[in-house]
């Protein structure tokens, strides 16, 4: 500590800082740019699937992204949480593939699977080489159409966020959030239901059986 007080000394350096002065005014805020989205075709298949298609060739990729109107607000009262519990399934085993499988097929490629839920929609991403988008689109289509629900996989998904909801009570932010959530959306439910649930339907005794009633088909 003597040495570097000494060293510190010796270079001019004042030991003792000073709070820096803020300035009394906030800066000019900056003109606002223009939002473009780019060039996209829409159209609509005849089993009312709304398609989406932004094409950009610069990289030879492709993003496949699938959102379902299956979001936690559709969620069964007292079940909260399974729509978040069923998009972590569906990665887990689809169609003649278990977890393992899809997992080397996708990153066997470079790409990538993820199914995740939100307040409105599950959604199912998929990413790829351009070169491989048939096996991308197969791999969604299992996962959205034939999920097996493996009571192995959904045991382990089952602890795992159980573990998670017991964790968060121990986190200001989370306990903030599970609580204002309901009180600011009191009046139009059940947007104020958290994606998660909470930890009593999750620890259900048999709360797989309410997922095989879910499939989404």
């Amino acid at each position: 500590m003597k040495r570097t007080l000494l060293v510190l000394a010796s270079l001019g350096i004042p030991l003792t800082l000073r709070a820096q002065q803020l300035p009394p005014n906030p800066p000019a805020a900056t003109p606002l740019l223009p939002a473009t989205f780019p060039p996209f075709k829409e159209t609509v298949l005849p089993n009312g699937l709304h398609l989406l298609l932004v094409e950009d060739h610069r990289q030879p990729v492709i993003s496949i992204s699938l959102a379902l109107p299956a979001g936690a607000v559709h969620d069964p009262a007292g079940k909260e949480g399974l729509s978040e519990m069923l998009a972590g399934l569906r990665t887990k085993g689809a169609g003649e593939h278990s977890a393992d499988e899809i997992a080397a097929a996708i990153e066997g490629v470079g790409g990538s699977l993820s199914a995740e839920t939100g307040p409105d929609f599950l959604s199912v991403q998929a990413d790829a080489l351009a070169a491989d988008a048939p096996l991308a689109f197969r791999l969604i289509g299992d996962v959205v159409l034939h999920p097996t629900l493996e009571v192995a996989e959904f045991e382990l998904l089952r602890r795992h966020t159980f573990s998670s909801l017991q964790c968060g009570h121990y986190v200001p932010a989370s306990d903030l959030h599970r609580v204002f959530s309901p009180a600011l959306f009191r009046t139009i439910p059940p947007t104020g239901r958290l994606c998660q649930g909470s930890v009593h339907p999750i620890h259900a005794p048999h709360p797989l059986q309410s997922c095989s009633a879910t499939r989404l088909s």
